[in-house]
């Protein structure tokens, strides 16, 4: 498959036989060097995150041509919102509680994701859910609450329909934990309700 500046492709780490997935920059994003950074930034995050409700970080670094890629656990499953399709509101609360212990687990660990929503979201045939794409994630340094993240206030970074306000008026200084939740809030009442609670059309 293929996202904002990468591509990712399934393997087999040879020496324990496992199913991986890596991600991988190509093209021009190549040249840019503020991707490459959160890039990298993505592996960071992941590494600090040890939760089942997280996909897990193997590896990262260069291919011999210079392409950065990282090595992380193949989740074999469904984007949130088409899993939910014929789905008891228990099996949907369920996981939608599994989204919020992996993203607070995030947060114990000074990591804001700052873009919940469906398609970062895997649901395994076993209805386990698994936060994706940390890509935009912040590090908060809690000595000195200052941010460890390639975001400048006034760009708008994220999924407008998901956002908190302060995060869609691009604050970046303001997107705390709680605009995590916020979005969370919005993805629940999507999973649950069948739509979103506000109109977006136009």
């Amino acid at each position: 498959g293929s996202g904002g500046m990468g591509v990712v492709f399934e393997a087999v780490q040879v020496r324990t036989n496992r199913r991986v997935a890596i991600k991988v920059i190509r093209g021009a994003w190549l040249d840019d060097e503020r991707t490459r950074r959160l890039f990298f930034r993505e592996a960071e995050v992941l590494g600090r995150l040890k939760r089942s409700g997280i996909a897990a970080i193997h590896d990262a670094g260069e291919t011999k041509e210079g392409s950065p890629y990282f090595v992380m656990e193949l989740v074999d499953g469904q984007p949130l919102d088409e899993w939910s399709e014929g789905k008891s509101i228990d099996a949907k609360l369920d996981v939608a509680m599994q989204i919020a212990d992996a993203v607070d687990h995030a947060h114990e660990k000074n990591v804001i994701h700052r873009d919940p929503k469906p398609s970062n979201v895997i649901v395994t045939d076993d209805d386990e859910a698994k936060v994706l794409d940390f890509g935009l994630a912040r590090i908060v340094d809690p000595s000195n609450n200052a941010s460890l993240t390639a975001a400048m206030s006034g760009n708008v970074i994220g999924t407008v329909c998901y956002m908190s306000p302060e995060q869609a008026r691009g604050l970046a200084s303001k997107v705390t934990p709680a605009s995590d939740v916020y979005s969370i809030g919005v993805l629940i009442y999507e999973l649950t309700a069948g739509r979103l609670p506000h109109d977006f059309e136009g």
